[in-house]
C-alpha cells in the first residue's frame, strides 16, 4: 500500500512564489480542475470567468454540475449551481493561469474556484480559495517535485501527516 505525506502549503499570498508555484504543480500534472460557480441558473458568470472557460476550451477532458469536488462538500445545496470542468494539463495554459495573481484569488465572483491538480488518478494539489486550504500530497519516496524543490521557491511545507493512496480524490 502507498502513502502520501500531506502538507500545508504557506506562502501562497505571494504573487510571485504563487506563480511559479503553480508553474511547478502545472508541470508535473497530467490534468487540472477549476468550479464554476453560480448562485442560480440564469446567473451570467463575470466576464473574466467566462474568459477564462473560452481561452481553456480546447483543453477541457470533462464537465459536469456537482455537489462534491477535492477539498469541498456542498450541503443540500441544490439551488446553487457548480459546474466542476476538468482539463488536460499543458504549458500552453499558463497565461491564462497567470491571469490570477495567487491562490486564493481563484474564487467567485471574478474567477472560477478551487483549482486542483492531478496526476496518476488523483489529486495532489487541492486548494479551497475562499477558506484559504490547501493541500499538497507526495508520495513518500521519489517525489517528483520534491519538498526540497519546492521549498527553494520561497514556500513552506507544513507537514500534515499521512494519508493512503486509496483516501485520495
Amino acid at each position: 500500500m502507498r502513502y502520501y505525506n500531506k502538507f500545508y502549503v504557506d506562502g501562497c499570498e505571494d504573487s510571485l512564489i504563487s506563480r511559479d508555484f503553480l508553474r511547478a504543480v502545472l508541470a508535473c500534472s497530467d490534468a487540472f480542475s477549476l468550479v464554476y460557480f453560480r448562485y442560480r441558473e440564469n446567473e451570467k458568470l463575470s466576464n473574466s470567468a467566462r474568459q477564462i472557460k473560452k481561452d481553456l476550451s480546447s483543453f477541457q477532458l470533462h464537465s459536469q454540475y456537482v455537489s462534491e469536488w477535492p477539498g469541498t462538500k456542498t450541503q443540500n445545496d441544490r439551488n446553487h449551481l457548480y459546474r466542476m470542468v476538468t482539463y488536460r494539463a499543458d504549458i500552453d495554459i499558463l497565461p491564462v493561469i497567470e491571469r490570477v495573481s495567487t491562490i486564493w484569488d481563484w474564487d467567485y465572483p471574478q474567477y472560477p474556484m478551487d483549482p486542483s491538480f492531478y496526476r496518476n488518478g488523483y489529486a495532489w494539489f487541492v486548494v479551497t480559495s475562499h477558506e484559504r486550504m490547501n493541500t499538497l500530497y507526495l508520495e513518500e519516496s521519489n517525489s517528483v517535485p520534491s519538498v526540497m524543490d519546492l521549498e527553494s521557491l520561497g514556500l513552506s511545507l507544513i507537514p500534515e501527516g499521512k494519508t493512503e493512496e486509496a483516501k485520495l480524490s
